[in-house]
């Protein structure tokens, strides 16, 4: 076989002992799906310099599937991998779920030589990037010896009851006070641990008892994972009180949860994509069960069984009712034989069954509305057996079947079957989805049995079965697939007891979905979260996410001792947040774009604090203290209902480790720039409410709750928010239903065009001046349909281009300056290329300003006389107009998709391809505005110079 050796790099070969330390994989060109090859990534680690048996990969450009399994062989220089394909489970026909098997050659730099998927052998060129090692992790104990672990050790307990009793820790009690149940009992076991408190330890155990319903989904809400999370905690701290009853609980139900969390309950509203605030909440829930379930005891299942044509005669008579078999194999007719524990479902043939009632079965309206019109006809679980949660439903008949060779068909929603353990059975045999079967002509029982895991109570489970009829041909095909699968399984089988073999103390299940929990929030954390803060989903969905993302990646951090995320996405979101936070004695205000908005709640500085980089640290720590004390006197408030509280669950991680650790401290920094979301702002000083900042948002975001507000732009000084947010955005918007999304925003409105980010988006050399700073945007623009949407799905609110292959491009300088005369002074030049010349130049300013417009100049006054001034300097003649405007905006998510209505002034100048304007704030007259030679004019103590290489404020 053909080899191609290339580089790989490693680190050092010694470990002090705990200590673990990863490596990442880049194999390219291994899969070929419809947009070509892709590339698989791996995380391999290693603990006390030992390879640790489990891995986890990814092939986005594949599928979304997550890949998992282990290396099966370590000699000398060798590494020997076997890794399972998942399939996608929201795109059932993207990808196909295969086997891989990977050499890898370690030598004095490492080397990879060959895979093999599917049996088919790759090449190709290979970038491993070594992940240096954090720290040491407590060693993962057992039972009673492992607790607790998640987020704190036995050994810090005396430590930190001695913080508790003096400095900022003792006013926790009094701050902790807007609790969720599960959130309350964590901070009690925490206070019992701490304490030595057995009463208060109990307390919160009964409190984990009472809510561990509530770690299923039957509602539409995000709650399991919500309540898994802390409960988890909660368990941990308080693990010494947990009686029998719990302990068997735990270790029976967490194995279900897992899977269960990964596909986000199974809700029809469940949302995949990696950017997404569904799948952070979960996969973070996930992700804690997972830590907990570590030392749980595992045995191994029994091996699968090959794959082989079942033979069946004819069966004895039944009583059961007769269904009907059509030409295409469908069973019509199945009748429910019973609900059982998973663990009493009685063997054999079912000796009886109840009828359906035609209102229990699927319509084809139903089945066509539900885009699934292959499944009309069979039972609707929901309503053929309600109530029966984690119970086996087992659904039988009698059938007359021709005879002949037949595939098993279990019928269900492939991407939402609400059902595990799903089996199919003929004349009380139990045959797995995919077998194929001969049957002899004449009657025979068939069943069809899951057990129902919970969900919504309007979530459809259709049910049922096929027996595919096959020629002799097809049934070799279908063996042949079979074939595949059970190799798969049994080298996954094989593959988890080897892993335990090196690795005692492991748990194969805990592991795959800890690696899989990690691997999907990682992605969230650098897809929803910019490199410098800036969040996709705006302060609403992205802080609803953080709540559980920053709890679980500190748990992973200290029960693995590596970061849960390498770069600092997590830690950049509260620097960000503080750097534009302006807070006084009697408010604060942050700029925001997309849904929600304000400055960032009290939870996340409390939750995420360990994540921010020393060199913020004393920034984010003042920005907290100023809003704690805001909050303290009933001040920190704001119409986007920000979180003014210190919940449960905050009270212990910011005991733990917490800003108050830190002297507080302004930052030095004038310029924060997100090269990522492609967004960027300016700060005058960190003093007072007059601070001034000014933020620009290109908005390059994944997949998800989205806005076209790209070029928008913010403004707040003097205490006041100039330059705001003009359409509403979120669920129940405004702006998803206007028919031009980029209406009523601080931007230049091209009538019948949208930005197309796909083509280009580009955050041109934003640098910090002398006066302040300058940046440009380019950004490409094309016809749009009229037609605006937005969705928790994945959509976007930009509307959707037609068949024109027209281009166009907006380009869009600015220049920022805090010293010219007046508080802070903003030129803005833009320009449209290869668009309609009719367009319009809006600014969207705060609806309680007093705005007057006088030909090319337009004045805002705030209630205490302070001013922003507007000065159109082109195109010449060109006029303001003003209008006020409504709009409905989702404001910070908390679960119940909140909305308000907020009123602006929208700034409106109608021209053609060009701009330039400058906008000065002050206090008193405003500066003088005047021509100073071509190109150029004086703004007060300022120059304004717009060329070839964009537009500059210097001094004068």
């Amino acid at each position: 076989m053909r080899s191609v050796f290339l580089s790989l790099l490693l680190v050092a070969a010694a470990f002090p002992s705990e200590r673990w330390e990863e490596i990442r994989l880049a194999i390219p060109n291994l899969f070929v799906s419809g947009q070509g090859k892709s590339e698989l990534q791996l995380v391999i680690q290693r603990r006390d310099g030992k390879w640790w048996p489990y891995v986890v990969g990814s092939a986005r450009g594949f599928n979304r599937g997550d890949h998992y399994g282990f290396i099966t062989k370590v000699e000398d220089d060798v590494l020997e991998l076997v890794l399972a394909i998942e399939r996608d489970p929201w795109s059932v026909t993207d990808g196909e779920e295969g086997l891989v098997r990977l050499r890898i050659e370690l030598r004095h730099r490492g080397e990879i030589c060959g895979g093999r998927y599917n049996g088919s052998g790759t090449f190709g060129s290979v970038v491993g990037i070594a992940q240096g090692t954090w720290r040491a992790a407590p060693a993962l104990g057992a039972g009673h010896a492992g607790h607790p672990r998640l987020v704190v050790s036995e050994a810090d307990r005396q430590g930190l009851a001695a913080k508790m009793a003096d400095g900022w820790r003792k006013d926790l009690a009094t701050l902790v006070k807007t609790s969720s149940p599960s959130d309350a009992a964590a901070w009690q076991a925490f206070n019992g641990w701490v304490s030595g408190d057995a009463q208060a330890r109990a307390a919160a155990i009964q409190s984990v008892k009472s809510l561990s319903p509530e770690w299923y989904a039957t509602s539409i809400a995000h709650g399991p994972a919500h309540s898994a999370l802390p409960s988890c905690l909660a368990y941990d701290l308080a693990f010494d009180q947990a009686d029998a009853e719990l302990k068997s609980w735990f270790a029976t139900q967490l194995p279900i949860i897992l899977p269960y969390y990964d596909v986000g309950a199974w809700s029809s509203l469940y949302n995949n994509n990696d950017a997404s605030n569904w799948s952070a909440m979960y996969r973070s829930g996930m992700g804690m069960c997972a830590l907990l379930a570590l030392d749980l005891p595992w045995t191994a299942p029994p091996a699968p069984i090959a794959p082989a044509i079942r033979d069946f005669a004819v069966a004895s008579s039944t009583t059961l009712p007769v269904a009907t078999v059509d030409a295409a194999g469908v069973v019509t007719g199945l009748a429910l034989a019973g609900s059982y524990p998973p663990d009493q479902v009685p063997a054999g043939i079912p000796t009886s069954a109840t009828a359906i009632p035609e209102t229990a079965v699927l319509s084809a309206e139903t089945a066509a509305k539900w885009k699934m019109p292959e499944l009309a006809g069979v039972a609707n679980l929901a309503k053929a057996a309600p109530g029966t949660f984690h119970q086996t439903c087992v659904l039988a008949a009698a059938i007359d079947h021709p005879g002949g060779l037949c595939r098993v068909d279990i019928r269900r929603d492939p991407r939402r079957p609400r059902l595990i353990g799903m089996r199919a059975g003929i004349d009380g045999v139990s045959l797995a989805d995919g077998d194929v079967v001969r049957l002899a002509a004449g009657r025979h029982v068939v069943s069809v049995s899951g057990t129902r895991m919970p969900c919504g109570n309007w979530e459809g489970v259709p049910f049922g079965l096929r027996l595919v009829p096959l020629d002799q041909a097809a049934a070799e095909v279908e063996l042949a697939k079979a074939t595949v699968r059970f190799q798969r399984a049994l080298a996954m089988h094989e593959g988890a007891i080897a892993a335990v073999a090196q690795a005692p103390d492991s748990n194969p299940v805990a592991e795959r979905w800890l690696a899989v929990a990690r691997q999907r929030v990682e992605a969230w954390s650098t897809q929803a979260i910019g490199a410098g803060g800036w969040p996709s989903e705006g302060q609403a969905y992205s802080q609803h996410s953080l709540r559980l993302v920053y709890p679980f990646a500190r748990a992973y951090q200290h029960c693995r001792g590596l970061p849960m995320i390498w770069s600092g996405h997590l830690g950049a979101f509260l620097s960000r947040s503080a750097f534009t936070a302006v807070v006084d004695a009697s408010h604060a205000s942050a700029p925001a774009f997309g849904p929600g908005g304000g400055p960032t709640g009290l939870d996340s500085f409390a939750r995420g604090f360990p994540f921010v980089s020393a060199e913020d640290r004393p920034q984010v720590a003042l920005t907290f203290q100023q809003c704690l004390t805001l909050a303290k006197a009933g001040k920190f408030k704001d119409p986007h209902a920000i979180i003014d509280g210190i919940d449960g669950l905050s009270g212990l991680l910011l005991a733990v480790d917490g800003p108050g650790d830190v002297a507080p401290k302004p930052s030095i920094q004038r310029m924060q720039v997100d090269p990522q979301m492609k967004a960027v702002s300016f700060r005058d000083r960190f003093q007072d409410g007059d601070d001034a900042v000014f933020s620009a948002w290109l908005g390059v975001r994944a997949p998800s709750w989205s806005a076209e507000d790209n070029g928008d732009l913010r403004l707040t000084a003097l205490g006041y928010d100039w330059l705001v947010r003009g359409s509403g955005w979120g669920n129940g918007s405004s702006g998803r239903k206007q028919p031009n999304g980029r209406l009523h925003q601080n931007l230049v409105q091209i009538p019948g065009w949208s930005a197309d980010l796909k083509r280009q988006a580009e955050l041109v050399a934003p640098e910090a001046t002398a006066l302040g700073g300058r940046f440009g945007m380019r950004i490409g623009m094309k016809p749009a349909q009229t037609s605006a949407s937005s969705d928790d799905n994945g959509g976007s609110a930009s509307a959707s281009a037609t068949t024109s292959q027209a281009n166009g491009e907006w380009r869009r300088d600015v220049a920022v300056a805090f010293a010219s005369g007046s508080t802070v002074t903003v030129a803005i030049a833009d320009l449209v290329v290869g668009t309609p010349k009719e367009t319009h130049w809006q600014l969207a300013l705060d609806g309680s300003l007093k705005v007057a417009a006088d030909g090319s100049t337009c004045t805002a006054t705030a209630s205490d006389g302070a001013t922003l001034k507007i000065s159109l300097l082109r195109p010449a003649g060109a006029t303001f107009t003003t209008y006020q405007h409504t709009n409905t905006h989702e404001i910070n998510y908390h679960g119940d998709h909140a909305q308000k209505k907020f009123t602006t002034t929208i700034v409106d100048a109608a021209g053609g391809d060009s701009y330039l304007a400058v906008l000065t704030v002050q206090r008193g007259p405003a500066p003088s505005v005047a021509a100073d030679g071509e190109n150029a004019w004086t703004v007060g103590n300022a120059r304004l110079n717009f060329g070839p290489n964009g537009i500059r404020l210097e001094s004068r």
